[in-house]
């Protein structure tokens, strides 16, 4: 994890306070997340450090509409117990949402009974999360938009060292904010972004066996990013950010700036065939400077439907303040002579729709070569630069709509990791994965979802004697049905089935002020089968993935059970089927599906209401409204949308 990269609406949540600078997935709830982007491969190009192995890219949900007002309870097997409630709304001119999340689980066995000496009791781990959020988004005027964001977590874990422990206990404060003023010129061919980001974690832990300790970490980073449509086909997307880091402990206090610029051309060199490639260089006031860069070509082939793509790139992971200047335990000190780790990283791959796209396969090498990697010394007394690393593998994927109602997705990952140094594998990388998932809606009120998904054998070390280990593979299996009340939605589901399972129903409801009840889901379940019936909005905007792009048409695709609008090369008809899809589109400001600028795939429309038919054409970019973002769509709503296939 620490050679990933998070964004939360926008946000680098990393923790600066602890040893790797990575960011703890176990303190985020998720009832407010709107979508999840995953980049994969090396992105230092244009995220800067700590994006070896890629990028996580989280959404939050921001309002529109009338007023209304959302709730969730759910209770399930451990003592949890789950709350969530909002209020969001907004027009073309504004948009708000406030969030808060509680999440609460009283006993979760984490202790294998094989792992405790005789007559001991099993202590399970406790757990209490409050979440609070909101999103807040102003057009000032028609070229100059304020948005704010900002999230504040306090949560508690008892938990347990070792096998008969008495539980101890840490406490976690973690608060992150951005303001971002939105400048378009230019006749709409130029967006400006200024934002200035704040992010504060505390963490106290409280142990009987080790004692006490405080960690807090501050980051502020002041950004700016540039993006110019240049011609058609071609944008160019600059930036230059400023950032401080702290680490505060009682017994040290670290600090350290960086500073860094970027540049990105997004291009259609010519017919089908697109360039993406980025450069950026970082200047840190420790490491000195460090420059980036990443090349990722595609050539789509219309005939036959399929997509050829591939990548190469650079980054690296910057050393954190407390590998280099903290000394804990007693006997480790901290190397204020560190280097970056580097990494070199290649991918290549195909993906083909087949049955008029009712169907889609695909598979992607990729390879990664990782230098100057942090681990320990010979000694086990500081951290040094000895460790080297390889990462290569196979990914393929198979999706099909079996009917209108049933779709089906198959996923398997080969992957070899490998420590060059001593020549063994890597620890907690399995070798086989694999993951299978459907999606059917039997009836329009009933959803019905399931997945398995199979995580092989991986090579660790036994906590008990320190000895390398081969440590079993597993399966988990998740059900879930969800079917729509007059007032509400009403869930359950069983997650990990036959490994501890964990029971939950969910009754959802939503309330429109002053309108009573709707028939509208306002809940984002975790499988993404669970968007089918087309009930709210889907996101499938692309901002530079290839990845998010296909991830878009596969979730518009069974989305669009009901749309039967069909786009042809060079179509100009103004209503696809308009009676059904609800929508009046602009012939001339359609971008292919296949485009890889920044801008690909939106629509322009007009500013008449969209109307709730079950159709893949979208409206509100992240629930924000985008102006002048192409050419002649100076003023108009742009809409992030894919065709109906």
């Amino acid at each position: 994890s620490n050679h990933t990269k998070v964004l939360i609406d926008g946000i680098d949540v990393s923790d600066p306070s602890n040893p790797n600078r990575s960011f703890d997935f176990g303190q985020m709830l998720t009832t407010d997340i709107d979508r999840i982007e995953v980049l994969r491969g090396p992105q230092s190009g244009l995220y800067g450090a700590d994006a070896l192995g890629g990028v996580i890219v989280i959404y939050t949900k921001a309002g529109k509409g009338p007023p209304k007002a959302t709730g969730m309870v759910e209770g399930g097997s451990f003592g949890t117990f789950n709350q969530a409630a909002s209020i969001s709304g907004g027009t073309d001119r504004y948009n708000y949402s406030f969030n808060v999340s509680h999440f609460r689980a009283d006993d979760t066995p984490v202790t294998p009974f094989d792992l405790l000496p005789p007559g001991t009791i099993a202590h399970g781990n406790r757990y209490d999360n409050w979440t609070y959020s909101t999103k807040i988004g102003v057009d000032v005027t028609k070229d100059v938009a304020v948005n704010f964001v900002a999230r504040y977590t306090d949560a508690t874990l008892y938990f347990t060292g070792n096998p008969g422990d008495n539980l101890s206990r840490s406490d976690f404060d973690q608060f992150y904010t951005r303001g971002e003023v939105v400048w378009t010129t230019l006749g709409g061919n130029l967006t400006n972004y200024f934002g200035v980001n704040y992010a504060n974690l505390q963490t106290d832990n409280t142990s009987a066996s080790y004692g006490n300790s405080s960690n807090d970490g501050e980051r502020v980073k002041y950004d700016w990013r540039s993006v110019l449509r240049v011609a058609p086909g071609y944008t160019i997307v600059t930036g230059a950010e400023h950032q401080n880091e702290q680490l505060d402990t009682p017994a040290l206090f670290a600090e350290e700036w960086n500073r860094a610029g970027f540049a990105e051309l997004q291009s259609e060199i010519f017919r089908n065939f697109f360039l993406v490639a980025n450069v950026r260089y970082d200047d840190n006031e420790n490491f000195g400077g460090h420059t980036t860069w990443r090349v990722a070509p595609a050539y789509v082939i219309d005939a036959t439907g399929t997509k050829l793509k591939g990548s190469v790139g650079t980054a690296f992971k910057a050393p954190t303040l407390s590998q280099r200047f903290q000394d804990f335990p007693p006997y480790f000190f901290g190397n204020p002579d560190l280097a970056p780790e580097e990494s070199l990283g290649m991918d290549a791959g195909f993906e083909q729709a087949v049955l008029g796209g009712r169907a889609q396969f695909g598979a992607t090498y990729f390879y990664n070569d990782i230098t100057n990697l942090i681990d320990s010394n010979a000694t086990y007394t500081s951290y040094a630069n000895v460790g080297r690393a390889k990462t290569s593998g196979v990914e393929v994927f198979a999706s099909a709509d079996i009917t209108e109602s049933l779709r089906v997705r198959a996923d398997y990952t080969y992957t070899e990791a490998t420590n060059e140094i001593t020549h063994t594998e890597l620890l907690r990388r399995p070798r086989n994965k694999a993951s299978l998932s459907a999606g059917w809606t039997p009836y329009d009120p009933l959803l019905l979802t399931a997945s398995l998904v199979y995580i092989g054998e991986t090579a660790d070390i036994d906590r008990a004697t320190y000895a390398n280990v081969t440590q079993p593979g597993f399966t988990l299996v998740n059900v879930a049905a969800d079917y729509k009340l007059k007032d509400g939605v009403f869930v359950s589901r069983i997650e990990n089935w036959g490994e501890g399972p964990l029971y939950a129903l969910s009754p959802r409801v939503v309330s429109v002020l002053g309108y009573g009840r709707i028939l509208e889901t306002s809940h984002d379940l975790e499988n993404a089968h669970q968007r089918q019936r087309g009930d709210r909005a889907l996101d499938c905007l692309d901002r530079r993935s290839e990845h998010r792009w296909q991830l878009g048409l596969r979730m518009c695709r069974a989305a669009c059970s009901g749309c039967r609008a069909r786009w042809r090369k060079n179509e100009k008809r103004r209503r696809p089927d308009a009676d059904h899809c609800g929508l009046a589109l602009e012939p001339d400001r359609w971008l292919r599906d296949s485009q890889l600028s920044d801008y690909r795939g939106f629509l322009c429309l007009g500013r008449s209401h969209w109307r709730r038919e079950r159709c893949c054409v979208l409206w509100r970019a992240g629930g924000h409204r985008i102006r002048g973002s192409i050419g002649s769509c100076s003023g108009w709503r742009v809409s992030s949308g894919v065709r109906c296939i």
